[in-house]
């Protein structure tokens, strides 16, 4: 029985991993040529992230395998129903058939639960309550007052009628974040994290707060060209939140720290995170416009936790980091960032789209790793990084 269950495993592992590298290898591809309709292209997109997201649900919950292969079932059912009738869908938009209103509902409903799977029970509970009240809302006195829409009309403004679940959100989800949560992956296999070690041990050693300070500027550094909270903190707390509990920090100041230093990346330019490539979605912004004016609130936010981690350090009287660098390292290994870095500025301020700048940036951060044996990848890694990438994109 343990046998099976370990074979079970490593299939769901396999089929994780393939998918993964080939919705990597899919979103790569159509960045580059356009070779469907954009809704097609998003309707794929919800297709393999749906997958994704139940798949890896049986990494944690084998018991349910009934369970999770009719959800990775009906996401394909549905989506494919979507894509294959994609243009009768479109000519009667809002006036769907019955079979249509049921799709709908059950694309609804898979949606809820990947919610409740990667977030929780908090989030789906409230888009119920929105929905719920786009039913019921005309029984409500003002201000919670609603227009009576038919229950078919709200059904397919919010799926089959190609618009709500397939509108903006999905829209920079697949077109914007999807490829730099690859990047973001695929730099903790490249070697960066040991030059953001190395960079940390620089500042640590020239500031009183020490590993606070280095976890402030390694997060800025790693934010700017990741825009994710979570990779942020994987990649720069690693390090820092050990140092910072050795030099006298409590734990809970550790990790408070280093989540404040990793929140701003998402605020951080060039890349940022899913707010601004939306805003230029919806405003028609040019991105590296956002870009321009997101330096200075960044700067500041940055001045105010440092500060903070100061002012910390002279209470606790934290001591400078007295770890050794290593110059050769830093020096080596500082391409892997700087590449990256400024392919992604040199490409947003000629106007690219964001999701051509992801392919590059995804390029620059792999070429430079195999010039040098200590950070070239194996194909092994490469795939894992891959599939890692794609999971964090699905979510």
């Amino acid at each position: 029985m343990q046998i099976e269950s370990v074979k079970f495993g490593k299939i769901v592992d396999i089929s994780i991993t393939a998918i993964g590298v080939g919705s990597v290898t899919y979103h790569v591809i159509y960045s580059l040529y356009l070779i469907q309709a954009p809704l097609l292209h998003l309707n794929t997109h919800l297709a393999l992230g749906l997958t994704l997201v139940f798949l890896s649900t049986l990494q944690k919950r084998k018991n349910r395998w009934p369970l999770i292969f009719s959800l990775v079932l009906l996401s394909l059912v549905s989506t494919g129903y979507v894509h294959h009738f994609y243009d009768d869908l479109e000519l009667r938009a809002m006036f769907n058939t019955p079979l249509d209103l049921a799709i709908g509902i059950v694309l609804i409903l898979l949606c809820l639960e990947a919610t409740r799977e990667v977030f929780g029970i908090a989030l789906p509970i409230l888009t119920l309550l929105a929905i719920t009240h786009a039913f019921f809302g005309y029984h409500l006195p003002q201000p919670f007052h609603a227009m009576n829409i038919p229950w078919d009309q709200v059904i397919s403004r919010l799926s089959i009628g190609l618009v709500g679940i397939y509108g903006e959100l999905l829209g920079v989800s697949a077109n914007f974040i999807f490829l730099f949560m690859v990047f973001a992956a695929v730099l903790q296999i490249t070697g960066a994290n040991e030059f953001f070690v190395q960079v940390g041990r620089l500042v640590g050693r020239g500031f009183r707060s020490g590993p606070a300070m280095a976890a402030v500027v390694t997060s800025a550094m790693m934010g700017s060209i990741s825009g994710q909270a979570g990779a942020n903190v994987l990649v720069t707390g690693s390090f820092t939140i050990p140092l910072m509990k050795k030099m006298g920090y409590r734990p809970e100041q550790a990790g408070a720290i280093e989540s404040a230093a990793s929140t701003g990346g998402p605020i951080t330019p060039p890349v940022m995170g899913v707010a601004a490539f939306l805003m230029a979605d919806i405003t028609g912004i040019p991105y590296h416009k956002i870009i321009g004016v997101a330096v200075l609130p960044a700067l500041l936010y940055y001045f105010g936790v440092g500060l903070y981690v100061n002012f910390q350090a002279l209470k606790l009287n934290i001591k400078p980091l007295p770890e050794k660098i290593n110059p050769k390292e830093l020096i080596l290994r500082a391409p892997l960032f700087f590449i990256p870095f400024f392919v992604i500025v040199f490409l947003f301020m000629r106007g690219f789209s964001p999701m051509y700048v992801g392919v590059w940036a995804l390029l620059s951060a792999i070429v430079p790793s195999f010039f040098r044996r200590q950070t070239r990848p194996s194909l092994n890694k490469l795939i894992k990084g891959f599939a890692s990438g794609a999971m964090m994109g699905a979510r």
